[in-house]
């Protein structure tokens, strides 16, 4: 479930040929360069200050991009089938093909040339696809579509899958919520992923190659398969999560014919947040409101015991030495209500430091893993050499309330009237 939100060089022709030997490993060392895709029918459009975009249903849609974890130096990848290895300069350059490619590593450097690869030359970027769709494997998942291969700068490498728009939520609602979740709330869950999903291919920034992640960063996504750490191989995309898909018809959220950008989380515990407070803008819709459709879900009420030296450790980040707080004496919180971000004060008796409640939530994971805080929503008290956070919700708490939107369901609400709930204001249209 979300618990939050959230490049091109050329390399010049190797004079030798590669010889591929009997028996031989295929390693593709990828070479310096990146790229940006312009294959969508029209240019990123740039939000308004309420945080909408112009948009058109009637156009076409072309496949998502979703970047597959984060860079890395090595990936495994493995083809169950007839497959061919494309330019990503030229898509009509077959640089090589074959009935099955067992598991090969794909890795980065910038200065080798390739290893017992059948390329012609060095390449800075590939796009593998498959004559069976869904059986490229990427590590221990599984993808629909066709997956791009692109140098990411030092030793590392990206990996972007392109897939179609439905394909991909068919993914991401069974990632994103329990399939024993009445089929209204995982149809409400469809309709704002589709649109969530859509307003960032929309407005992509141009040095981006890709438009999402694959986590909850953006939307959790293990395409259609995948490996869990027992070793089972279980089904990411499902048949009931195709029909769930299928159910919503394509809808997508507009405000005033506009579409923006419809956030969700796991439990808003008792108010849904201000997307003003959080994102900085946002329309009508996410402005927020009273809610106890989530009373005991997971994290609605939640405390967490944080050490003062770890929360030094978060406030001092980044500061120079002169700045930093040396103890912690007083801390004050400054919360304005109505799902909005509090403030808080922190002073050793000499120097002050104010910071948001989600910059000390974003910034404690990185002191101490086990130093996670649920939500920005949150008081917090100085107990001896502890701080005592108390506080509700799991996610950033805009939009759409996942564990909300079950309850809703379960008490007999269609998921047009759990988006109207969510976000008033908002009407369905229907892409083409």
């Amino acid at each position: 479930m979300v618990t939050d939100q959230r490049r091109e060089l050329q390399f010049p022709h190797c004079r030798e040929r590669t010889r591929i030997l009997p028996g031989c490993k295929l390693i593709l060392l990828l070479l310096v360069g990146t790229t940006g895709l312009r294959a969508y029918c029209c240019g990123p459009e740039t939000p308004t200050a309420d945080g909408t975009i112009a948009f058109d249903p009637s156009e076409p849609i072309r496949p998502i991009r979703v970047v597959l974890g984060g860079m890395q130096r090595l990936r495994t990848i493995r083809v169950d089938g007839p497959y061919k290895i494309l330019s990503g300069d030229d898509p009509g350059s077959i640089l090589a093909e074959g009935e099955r490619l067992d598991a090969t590593e794909v890795a980065a450097t910038q200065r080798k040339w390739l290893v017992a690869a059948p390329l012609p030359r060095p390449v800075e970027r590939f796009l593998l696809k498959a004559q069976q769709d869904g059986s490229i494997w990427v590590g221990k998942r599984c993808y629909r579509g066709h997956v791009r291969f692109e140098f990411a700068g030092g030793d590392y490498l990206r990996v972007i899958n392109e897939v179609d728009l439905e394909d991909y939520l068919a993914s991401v609602v069974s990632c994103e919520m329990p399939g024993d979740f009445p089929p209204a709330a995982q149809q409400a869950q469809v309709i704002a992923a589709r649109t969530y999903a859509l307003f960032h291919m929309l407005t992509r920034n141009d040095s981006q190659p890709f438009d999402v992640y694959d986590s909850s960063r953006s939307q959790n996504y293990r395409g259609l398969q995948y490996i869990d750490a027992k070793g089972r191989r279980l089904a990411a995309e499902t048949e009931a999560s195709r029909k769930i898909v299928a159910a919503t018809q394509r809808a997508v959220l507009v405000y005033q014919n506009r579409l923006f950008c419809s956030y969700y989380s796991a439990t808003c515990g008792g108010r849904t947040a201000d997307g003003r407070s959080v994102f900085g803008n946002a329309p009508p819709p996410l402005y927020g409101h009273e809610s106890d459709c989530c009373v005991g879900a997971p994290n609605y009420r939640w405390t967490r015991r944080i050490s003062i030296q770890q929360a030094l450790q978060a406030i001092n980040a980044g500061e120079l030495q002169t700045q930093m707080l040396e103890s912690l004496r007083e801390l004050h919180i400054n919360d304005p209500g109505e799902g909005r971000l509090a403030q808080l004060s922190f002073s050793d008796g000499q120097r002050k430091r104010t910071l948001s409640a989600a910059a000390i939530r974003g910034r404690l994971p990185l002191v101490s893993p086990a130093a996670d805080l649920p939500s920005p929503f949150y008081n917090a008290q100085i107990d001896g050499d502890e701080i005592i956070f108390t506080g509700r919700g799991w996610g950033h708490g805009v939009g759409l309330c996942q564990w909300g939107s079950r309850s809703l369901a379960l008490r007999g609400m269609t998921s047009a009237e759990i988006l109207d709930y969510y976000f008033p204001g908002s009407t369905l249209v229907h892409l083409k």
